[in-house]
């Protein structure tokens, strides 16, 4: 189902004080107070395991990596797969208990639309009696998505878009069966879901017919293809409408293009616009507007199909309508601004700066005359150590020399006294 058109625009300062809302009727005004918290966002969560350990469904899921080539047609293939999937699910199973946290690792990075909606929820809840008894009716839905600590991800029947990990890389990228059963209750609530699509996964390809592999023309290369995603969706989402792949290296046709004079031409309209985290936009890409890999629309085909086919036979499957779910592909674009220039800082003339350039000066001064007068003692010693040995004696006995005093440089002197001395 899609997500209707949002118009927004920006009001200048003046026209945004509506001085006749109290006059309207209340059911309006609760229409524009759940207006304020309707802008569909992203939430960027995973599943955890209590202990963090996800070792129990690597011993099951097979990493059957490497391309395989293998005789026959591709239905075939998928039809025994699919057989064999359908008969492990008659065999009891043990469930293991997950629960949903943010994907990032501290609050700084995290990226999730649910801090914007939090703090919308704290301004309705502080704005008047009204406003407030409208946050605590949303937020009381009992399609209301929340972590286990209780915070609020998303509000019940809201457009948001729930981004989800389940599955450590090495497990995700593979083409294995999804062999355990994460017990998760707040997965009910998701109506929308996007997955990161890895490039690793590869559709089935059959061999070209040149001189070189004319021998083997008749195989083709087995494709790998995420099963334990169709088997999540099918069994731990019975409320599903949409679901999307996210995939950051679809890039908008005007970004790779320059216009004819130079400028940059414009991005994805208004009406391509999905959802909003932080400061990435994702779009529901096209390959008429978006540069797409082909493999993405391949394995995403790939991905209905089997979601259908499996949602229809399994007994653990919960949705009663699997053949009404959409299925499409999201492009982020960045919102990033660039640096700003440093402005120069202007000189300030006021008493303390003319007294620091004094200062300044005065130790110049000073530094100048240690300097000089280290260089004499300097010269004084050399020649000394160059007379011979007879003649150093005799000089060093005269009484002259002996009187004589050298100067050694002498710790600077307070401020105030350097002063006195420059201005004497």
């Amino acid at each position: 189902m899609a997500t209707p058109l949002q118009i927004k625009f920006d009001v200048p300062e003046e026209f945004r004080t509506f001085t006749i809302f109290l006059r309207l009727p209340p059911e309006i005004r609760q229409r524009i107070w759940e207006a304020y918290l309707s802008t569909p966002g992203i939430h960027f969560l995973k599943l955890q395991t209590s202990d963090a350990d996800w070792s129990w469904t690597e011993r099951r899921v097979p990493s059957s990596m490497a391309h395989e080539e293998t005789e026959g047609t591709e239905e075939s293939d998928e039809g025994e797969a699919m057989l064999k999937v359908l008969r492990a699910d008659k065999t009891p199973r043990e469930a293991h208990r997950v629960h949903l946290i943010p994907v990032g690792p501290c609050p700084r990075a995290d990226v999730s639309h649910y801090k914007a909606l939090r703090r919308q929820l704290a301004t309705l809840s502080s704005t008047c009696l009204e406003s407030r008894s409208v946050a605590k009716r949303l937020a009381s839905r009992p399609e209301t998505l929340r972590l286990g600590n209780g915070s609020i991800i998303s509000l019940g029947r809201s457009p948001d878009l729930i981004y989800l990990d389940y599955f450590p890389p090495s497990l995700y990228q593979s083409n294995g069966n999804l062999e355990t059963i994460p017990d998760c209750p707040e997965l009910c609530h998701v109506k929308r879901v996007a997955v990161r699509f890895s490039h690793i996964w590869q559709p089935t390809k059959k061999l070209c017919r040149c001189d070189v592999c004319k021998k083997s023309a008749g195989t083709t290369h087995k494709g790998i293809y995420p099963a334990h995603l169709y088997q999540l969706l099918a069994r731990h989402f019975p409320n599903l409408e949409e679901f999307f792949f996210i995939d950051y290296f679809v890039v908008h046709k005007s970004k790779s293009q320059h216009c004819v004079d130079g400028t940059q031409a414009k991005g994805p309209s208004m009406y391509t616009q999905r959802f909003q985290a932080g400061n990435r936009s994702y779009h529901e890409a096209n390959e008429q507007e978006w540069i797409m890999n082909t493999d993405v629309n391949q394995i995403m085909s790939w991905l209905r199909s089997s979601y259908v086919s499996y949602a229809k036979e399994s007994s653990l499957c919960r949705h009663k309508s699997p053949e009404k779910v959409r299925f499409a592909v999201l492009a982020c674009e960045w919102k990033i601004s660039p640096p700003m220039e440093r402005a120069a800082m202007p000189l300030r003339s006021d008493a303390k700066t003319k007294q620091a350039v004094l200062n300044f000066s005065t130790s110049t001064v000073r530094f100048h005359s240690i300097s000089t007068r280290h260089n004499f003692w300097l010269r004084e010693a050399e020649a000394a150590n160059t007379r011979p040995h007879a003649e150093s004696l005799e000089c060093l006995t005269k009484v002259d020399y002996a009187r004589r005093n050298f100067t050694f440089p002498s710790p600077i002197r307070p401020l105030h006294r350097q002063t006195e001395v420059h201005r004497a």
